[in-house]
């Protein structure tokens, strides 16, 4: 007699062909989502950020994609501007540099116009979430996932700055994706991909290449299979991800004075966050641009290398923190809790209205969302027995911003590329809810794991994986 299964069950090739309802639905929906995400996105934009204009680091990246579309690579843009002098710049990763120069470069040349460009890189993050979702849980998940995603201030608020976040949330919605990939079924070029993604997530913002020794090695070396396998998996991830990192940090170890790596404003943030505004006081956390502000307005400075002034930044850190390092582990915990949004949120917030000219309602819907998803997030793992581990993947973004924070400063942005997965967390939560509800005391768990230990999606019968 064939074991009881529960109703609507088929496998995911089925789903996966589309020949379930559910991954009907998704197939069918996704892209009403996805336009539904880009009418917010295009709304905010022109109906607020148009006339607000750029702020922060906004200007810096439009000049350096402009720069590099007209053949001037990647120079210090100050420099170059105020002194007619061709100094190297490597201020920040070249991921958003390249993703707004290609939006110039098809016409999007204006600032409200690359905003829109902006805005469409979003909504391609919303379908890779949805995907991310329907690989880790099923097609029902991955639909609220990119609904989440569409709807989101922790999204599109990102958008219209012309900052890195946008296409640093899409670059690890990417590897995410193809990290569930390799788990499913972790061939050799898989695991390159997923390198791949990692480490181009890593060149759009600098904490995220911590997803290659966090995410990419722990899956490589926790694959079954033989050594020489593993060693074949490890080999492949390190090839493609020395292939996409090698060119632009080989670059930059022998264009600047000094070495330097992905960046030289880690520099910079190590010196505005060590100092005695940023140690002690209300503002313990977070960071000051008055923190080192005399280093380059010294005169031997005015044209110096940015490696050689972060030679001076690094110095005067390192001087600060071993002065005050009984502090430290006061300073960090602050770090992470604003980034985290759990300390002083409330000052947390009207510090980036102040200094990053967010706008106070967005910022504050930002941080109740991401609540939110803290809260469906620890549903997700609740209901997920005894597979949690299938879901550990999701929070290693997150782990990445708050590393970055803990070295530098408390912000916001150091979250963002976190919301990917505690998005599909959420998502996962309230489909663990829905049919908890709907299906009432049961007996069934919600996301049983299969025999290989596996998270099994939610239209999937639990010995449908067996032999894959």
């Amino acid at each position: 007699m064939a074991a009881p299964t529960r109703t609507g069950e088929a496998s995911t090739e089925a789903e996966l062909a589309g020949s379930t309802p559910a991954a009907s639905a998704f197939a069918r929906l996704l892209p009403f989502v996805a336009l539904v995400g880009l009418a917010i996105r295009f709304a905010y934009a022109i109906g607020w950020r148009w006339d607000a204009g750029l702020k922060y680091d906004g200007p810096a990246y439009v000049a350096r994609a402009e720069f590099l579309r007209l053949g001037r690579g990647f120079l210090d843009t100050d420099a170059w501007i105020f002194h007619q002098e061709a100094l190297q710049g490597a201020v920040h990763p070249p991921v958003n540099t390249l993703v707004l120069a290609a939006g110039q470069q098809l016409g999007f040349s204006s600032r409200p116009s690359l905003q829109l460009w902006a805005c469409l890189v979003g909504t391609a993050t919303i379908v890779v979430v949805g995907f991310l979702g329907r690989a880790v849980a099923g097609p029902r998940a991955g639909l609220v996932a990119a609904s989440i995603a569409a709807v989101a201030p922790t999204f599109w608020s990102n958008d219209p700055t012309l900052m890195a976040e946008t296409p640093a949330q899409l670059l690890t919605a990417l590897t995410l994706l193809l990290a569930y990939g390799f788990w499913s079924r972790p061939t050799p070029s898989r695991a390159g991909w997923m390198a791949a993604a990692a480490a181009a997530a890593g060149l759009a913002r600098s904490e995220l290449v911590l997803l290659l020794p966090v995410l990419v090695l722990p899956l490589c070396l926790a694959a079954p299979g033989p050594w020489r396998r593993t060693a074949t998996r490890l080999a492949a991830a390190a090839l493609w991800s020395t292939a996409v990192l090698g060119p632009w940090v080989g670059w930059n170890l022998v264009r600047f004075e000094h070495p330097t790596t992905i960046a030289t404003g880690l520099d910079i943030s190590l010196a505005y966050a060590q100092c005695d505004d940023t140690w002690y006081g209300p503002r313990t956390g977070y960071w000051n641009v008055f923190c080192g502000a005399e280093i380059p307005d010294l005169p031997a400075n005015e044209l110096a290398d940015q490696s050689d002034l972060g030679r001076q930044y690094r110095a005067e850190a390192s001087a600060y923190i071993s002065e005050h390092r009984s502090r430290w582990p006061v300073v960090i915990a602050a770090r992470v809790g604003r980034t985290a949004g759990l300390f002083r949120p409330a000052q947390q917030v009207q510090l980036e209205i102040d200094r990053e000219g967010r706008e106070g309602p967005v910022t504050w819907a930002l941080l109740l969302t991401t609540y939110a998803t803290y809260a469906l997030a620890v549903v997700a793992f609740a209901r997920a027995r005894p597979s949690r581990r299938r879901l550990l993947p999701l929070l290693t973004p997150l782990a990445c911003g708050l590393a970055g924070a803990a070295l530098t400063f408390g912000a916001t942005r150091y979250r963002s590329a976190g919301e990917v997965g505690l998005t599909v967390l959420a998502a996962i939560g309230i489909d663990a809810l829905g049919r908890w509800r709907a299906r009432g005391a049961d007996g069934l768990e919600y996301g049983a794991a299969g025999p290989d230990g596996v998270l099994a999606a939610p239209d999937e019968p639990e010995g449908s994986r067996r032999g894959r």
